[in-house]
């Protein structure tokens, strides 16, 4: 067997297995808590500030305090949603490009990586957690592109959404509880089955692979692709 062929196929082998452990993976969770723990507790004490009502400014000036401080929750929420998307996005890519040796600048969009998955044999929404990831990608895909959750129809059946007249910041920190962990669920199974497609030959798939040449080679060009394949090894 050819030592370059098969240190490289080895190594390509062993960096699909441990694809997801060389992926450096950030923790903005603290980052993104400490800020949400600081704003809420600013509405606790805004709360507790006792207000003259015969002044008028002061109630105002309470009430546009505790807007702003809500809207920032509103943001912070909406961010620390969009981030997590962002990242699986980078690395659902990378893998498939790693894998492949492809281009994936058509990966843009979400039915392109569908399509291209398909012609491997897998299966998208078969892979672990899909509901959840493509949860992710039409709330991260809504707060990007409309100004109103709850007008957007593509989002309206998502539990967090549906169980709201007015969505709040809490309702997206539960959306994103439930599904935070989806994306190293997704992956991790995703690459399994990429490397199935790729270095796993059951008997039946290889009858398959013998009868697809079969029908596209003649038998000269069968006996010589066959010595050349042994020249490999």
């Amino acid at each position: 067997m050819s030592k370059n062929i098969e240190r490289e196929r080895e190594t390509n082998k062993i960096g699909l297995e441990t694809f997801f452990f060389s992926i450096e993976n950030i923790n903005y969770n603290k980052i993104i808590d400490d800020a949400v723990n600081t704003y809420e507790q600013k509405l606790i004490d805004l709360k507790n500030v006792k207000i003259d009502y015969s002044n008028i400014g002061d109630s105002h000036d309470k009430y546009a305090y505790s807007n702003f401080i809500e809207s920032q929750l509103f943001s912070i929420s909406e961010m620390r949603i969009i981030h997590l998307y962002k990242t699986f996005e980078n690395k659902l890519k990378f893998l498939i490009r790693a894998a492949y040796n492809i281009d994936i600048k058509m990966f843009y969009k979400w039915e392109n990586i569908t399509q291209f998955l398909k012609t491997k044999n897998i299966d998208i929404k078969k892979i672990q957690c899909y509901n959840d990831i493509n949860e992710l990608r039409l709330i991260n895909n809504s707060l990007k592109h409309s100004d109103n959750l709850k007008k957007d129809t593509s989002v309206k059946n998502i539990k967090e959404i549906k169980s709201s007249n007015y969505i709040i910041y809490q309702d997206l920190l539960q959306f994103y509880k439930r599904v935070e962990n989806a994306p190293e669920i997704f992956i991790t199974d995703l690459a399994d089955n990429i490397f199935n497609d790729l270095y796993v030959f059951s008997e039946q798939r290889l009858d398959e692979i013998a009868e697809m040449f079969a029908l596209r080679m003649t038998e000269d060009h069968a006996l010589i692709f066959i010595e050349k394949l042994k020249s490999k090894y």
